[in-house]
């Protein structure tokens, strides 16, 4: 136990370092751009986020403890900022909504999923996730 806090300075950065593969992980999820863009990132955080309790946590923290973690997130933040963007302009995605609330909100959902009585957790997300996804779409006028 000495050892690992050598290296940090509490068991939050230990806990950010153990999940900086996640967010390399989600990096590589945006791939192309296109129409299916925001579904498939949101899908693929979503699954994350319910397999992995740790790295909800980490991503739900009001500040980040380390600047790497940091880094990260706001990383993550711009990319989906940019998908949303491009959802707007194609008339999928309502204007009203930001990345960072949208980030929290599926953070809300795996924690739903996971603690649902009865249910899968990946189908519970699977549910919500279409639910979120329908609610994040324009009103039709």
């Amino acid at each position: 136990m000495a050892t690992v806090y050598r290296h940090f300075a509490s068991v939050g950065e230990l806990e950010e370092a153990l999940v900086w593969n996640r967010f390399t992980a989600l990096d590589d999820v945006f791939g192309e751009p296109g129409p299916d863009q925001l579904e498939r990132v949101l899908s693929a955080y979503l699954a994350m986020l319910i397999e992995d309790a740790l790295f909800e946590r980490v991503t739900s923290r009001g500040d980040a403890l380390s600047d790497r973690t940091r880094t990260l997130r706001d990383s993550l933040v711009v990319r989906l900022d940019e998908c949303m963007r491009a959802a707007r302009e194609r008339g999928e995605l309502r204007a009203d909504i930001e990345a960072q609330h949208v980030l929290m909100l599926m953070c809300g959902l795996a924690f739903a999923a996971r603690n649902a009585r009865d249910a899968d957790p990946r189908q519970a997300g699977s549910v919500l996730l279409r639910v979120v996804l329908d609610g994040l779409a324009p009103s039709s006028p």
